[in-house]
C-alpha cells in the first residue's frame, strides 16, 4: 500500500511520507480485521508489530526507490520505472501466497471446523429443522496448564430460552467467555447464526448478533441512564435515528428506566442497573442475548421484575442464554437447561421435566451427576463420573 501510494504522488517528501503512513495504517486495519482475530491471543502483539514495521518499511522503501530513480532519469519516467520495479516482487509474492493458501486449505478447514460432521451436528439438533442460533461443539479450554472445559457441546435454538446451571467454579462463566469471543478455545467449534465464529473476536460476534450482559458491570456510573443507552448504541456503529428509536422503545416498555433517564448510573440500585443493562438489547436487537448472573444479590421482588423484562425481550425474537445461580429462578424462566460439573455438561433436559423431579434437581445443584439410568431428559447420554474427569487431566473443582 505504501509503495502504490507514494508512486502516485509528485516528488514532494512531506506528502509522500504522510500518505505512505496513511496507506500503512489502512493496510494494518485490513490485516486486523482479516488476520489478527484468527491468531491466538499471545501471538497477536508480535503479528501486529511485524505488520506495522513491514508496512511502514514498504512505504519508506518505495519512497526512496522512486526518489532515486526519478533523480537519475526524469520525474515522470522515473515514477513509471520505479512503480514497475516495485510491483514485480509484490506480484511474485502474491502468486506464492496463493499456492501456500491452497496447500493449507484442508488443514485450515479442519482447524475452523468446516467439515460435514460439524455441519450435520448443528443442522440436525433443532426440532424445527433449522440450525441453532448459537452452538458449541466439543469445546476444550484451558488457562495455561489448567483445563477448565472438557468436550463441551450445547446449543440455543432460535427464539429459545436456555439456562446454564451448576455450582460455582464449574466453568459456566468461562464457557460464556468462549461463546462471546472473549476467550479462544483450544479445540472445538463455535457457531453463531450458522457461521463458524471460533476464530472471530468479540467485536465481530457482536456485529453478527450476539450481545452479553454481565451482572453488576453493565453501567457507566458517571453517565446518566440516557447517556448510557446513547453511548452504547453509537459504540456499536448504530446511526442516530436507530439509537433514538431504540431508546424510545426501551422507555416505553420499561417505564421504570424512563423515570430515571436523567439519573446517574452510579446512583441506581442493583436491580435498576440490571434493568438498564437489559434495556440495551432493545437498541442492538441481538439474535442472542447472553445474561450472566442477573439475579445475584437482588431482592426477590426485583428479580421478578427482571424476569418480566427477559421474557419481553424473548417475545420480541431474541434467543436468551442465562447463567444463573438460583436454580428455581432459572427453571421457571427457560425452556431447556444444561447442568455443568467440573467443566463438563452432565445433564441436558427440559425445564418442565426437572421441575417434576426435585430430588434430581437437588443432586445436580449440589454438583452430583445423575446415574446412567436416571431420567435425565431427552437424548441425554452425558453422564460422567469423577474418574472420567480425572482421566482427562486438570479440572476446576
Amino acid at each position: 500500500a505504501g509503495i502504490l501510494l507514494t508512486g502516485l504522488l509528485p516528488k514532494i517528501i512531506s506528502p509522500q511520507l504522510a500518505l505512505a503512513g496513511i496507506g500503512a495504517y489502512l493496510a494494518w486495519v485490513a490485516l486486523d480485521i482479516t488476520v489478527f482475530s484468527a491468531l491466538q491471543p499471545e501471538d497477536r502483539a508480535a503479528a501486529a508489530g511485524l505488520s506495522v514495521f513491514s508496512l511502514i518499511g514498504g512505504g519508506l522503501v518505495g519512497l526512496l526507490l522512486i526518489s532515486a530513480v526519478s533523480a537519475l532519469i526524469n520525474s515522470s519516467t522515473g515514477y513509471v520505472i520505479a512503480f514497475a520495479a516495485a510491483s514485480l516482487p509484490v506480484l511474485l509474492f502474491w502468486r506464492r501466497s496463493k499456492k501456500l493458501i491452497r496447500a493449507a486449505g484442508p488443514d485450515l478447514d479442519a482447524r475452523l471446523g468446516v467439515d460435514e460432521d460439524s455441519q450435520s451436528f448443528d443442522e440436525g439438533v433443532s426440532e424445527s429443522g433449522q440450525a441453532p442460533i448459537l452452538s458449541a461443539r466439543n469445546v476444550d479450554f484451558a488457562y495455561g496448564s489448567v483445563q477448565v472445559l472438557f468436550d463441551v457441546s450445547m446449543r440455543v435454538n432460535e427464539g429459545e430460552m436456555v439456562a446454564l446451571l451448576g455450582p460455582n467454579g464449574v466453568g459456566k462463566t468461562t464457557l460464556l467467555r468462549v461463546l462471546s469471543g472473549l476467550e479462544k478455545p483450544q479445540g472445538g467449534v463455535v457457531r453463531l447464526a450458522g457461521e463458524n465464529v471460533t476464530d472471530l473476536g468479540a467485536s465481530r460476534r457482536v456485529t453478527l448478533g450476539l450481545s452479553q450482559i454481565v451482572g453488576g458491570n453493565a453501567v457507566f456510573g458517571s453517565m446518566t441512564v440516557y447517556e448510557n443507552l446513547t453511548m452504547y448504541g453509537f459504540s456499536l456503529g448504530r446511526d442516530r435515528a436507530s439509537v433514538k428509536a431504540g431508546i424510545e422503545e426501551a422507555f416505553e416498555i420499561f417505564p421504570k428506566i424512563a423515570d430515571r433517564r436523567n439519573q446517574l448510573g452510579s446512583t441506581l440500585s442493583g436491580g435498576e442497573q440490571q434493568m438498564l443493562g437489559l434495556s440495551k438489547a432493545l437498541i442492538t436487537k441481538p439474535k442472542v442475548l447472553v445474561v450472566d448472573e442477573f439475579s445475584l444479590g437482588l431482592a426477590p421482588i426485583v428479580v421478578g421484575e427482571l424476569l418480566g423484562m427477559v421474557r419481553e425481550l424473548n417475545s420480541r425474537g431474541t434467543a436468551i442464554l442465562v447463567v444463573e445461580q438460583s436454580v428455581n429462578v432459572a427453571l421457571n424462566l427457560v425452556d431447556r437447561c444444561y447442568f455443568m460439573e467440573k467443566g463438563e455438561i452432565v445433564y441436558e433436559g427440559l425445564s418442565k421435566d426437572l421441575l417434576a423431579q426435585p430430588d434430581l434437581v437437588q443432586t445436580l445443584s449440589l454438583g452430583g451427576v445423575p446415574e446412567k439410568d436416571s431420567p435425565a431428559g431427552p437424548g441425554n447420554d452425558l453422564s460422567t463420573t469423577k474418574a472420567d474427569a480425572d482421566s482427562k487431566g486438570n479440572y476446576i473443582s
